[in-house]
């Protein structure tokens, strides 16, 4: 019993609610169907994995950075707003609306992978600068993995779509 307690608590505090306030434009995001994408801000730490056996007298260290990670953050967020339909532009100046997408400090954990502590995207109207909605995810108990922050916020941005 006590195994799944603890299960049921890795699998809910790896999530990540999210927050979403939409600003007073009072039009659904799919009449803003071609967009930008680019990412504001986001660092990739340098994670260190150690791995040691006193009886056999072996060790193991990998280094990873999470620079790398940001990117594939990136391009997962546009492969999901591509899932929900949005069609992406290569100059700002085309776009019916940019998205200014961040995530936090990306590091590796031996345990979940990549992981970081929130990330959110503003979408603006390109004819104004208006911020025509805005999501931010927040950890719940254990810091969300990557792919999570994305998923949820892809989510969310689908429900107003």
């Amino acid at each position: 019993m006590k195994r799944y307690i603890i299960g049921l608590i890795f699998l809910l505090g790896c999530g990540a609610t999210i927050d979403s306030s939409i600003a007073p434009n009072t039009k659904p995001l799919r009449n803003y169907n071609k967009i930008y994408v680019n990412i504001v801000n986001s660092s990739g730490a340098i994670s260190m994995s150690t791995i040691s056996s006193a009886e056999l007298g072996m060790g193991s260290q990998h280094l990873m950075q999470g620079d790398n990670q940001t990117k594939q953050a990136l391009e997962s967020f546009q492969f999901e707003l591509m899932k929900i339909g949005f069609q992406f532009v290569g100059q700002k100046s085309e776009a019916d609306a940019f998205v200014e997408f961040t995530i936090g400090q990306i590091r590796y954990d031996p345990i979940t992978g990549w992981i970081a502590d929130q990330a959110t995207a503003r979408i603006h109207n390109s004819k104004n600068g208006q911020i025509i909605a805005y999501f931010k995810t927040e950890p719940r108990f254990i810091t969300p993995t990557v792919k999570t922050l994305v998923e949820k916020l892809s989510t969310e941005i689908m429900k107003k779509y």
